[in-house]
C-alpha cells in the first residue's frame, strides 16, 4: 500500500487520494498505517464501495438524484412511510403489538432505521 502511495502521486496536491474500502474500520486503520509511515495521512477519502459507485453514477448519468434511494437515511424514511401500511396484515401482528402506543413515532422511527440497516449492503459499516 505504502509502495502504492509514494510511487503513484497525484498531479494536484489538493486533490483528495481515493482509496476504497469495504467498512468504516479498515478506513481507520489505513489511515493510522499510514499516519504512522509518512508521520502524516491527510487529504485521502475512504469511501465504501456503494457510496463511491453512486457518485459515478451522479457524475455521469444526467438528471440522477445525488442521494441513492438505496441509501441507509432514504430507506428508514420510505420504511417509515411503508410500515404504518401493512400494520393490518396478519404477519405484522408483533410489530402492530409494538407500535401500539407509539404517540410520538419514536418506536416507528427507531424500528424504520433499523430495518434500513438490514437493507444497507454494508449494513452498520457506512460512515
Amino acid at each position: 500500500m505504502e509502495f502504492i502511495v509514494e510511487r503513484e502521486r497525484l498531479d494536484d496536491p489538493f486533490e483528495p487520494e481515493m482509496i476504497l474500502v469495504q467498512s468504516t474500520g479498515m478506513a481507520q486503520w489505513l489511515q493510522m498505517t499510514l499516519s504512522q509511515k509518512f508521520g502524516i495521512a491527510a487529504n485521502i477519502a475512504f469511501p465504501l464501495p456503494a457510496s463511491f459507485i453512486w457518485e459515478m453514477f451522479v457524475r455521469v448519468l444526467p438528471d440522477i438524484p445525488k442521494e441513492s434511494a438505496f441509501s441507509k437515511q432514504s430507506m428508514s424514511w420510505k420504511l417509515m412511510t411503508l410500515l404504518p401500511q401493512l400494520l393490518d396484515k396478519d404477519e405484522f401482528v408483533l410489530l402492530r403489538h409494538y407500535l401500539t402506543d407509539d404517540t410520538d413515532k419514536r418506536k416507528l422511527f427507531q424500528l424504520s432505521a433499523r430495518a434500513a440497516d438490514l437493507f444497507d449492503p454494508v449494513s452498520g459499516l457506512s460512515a
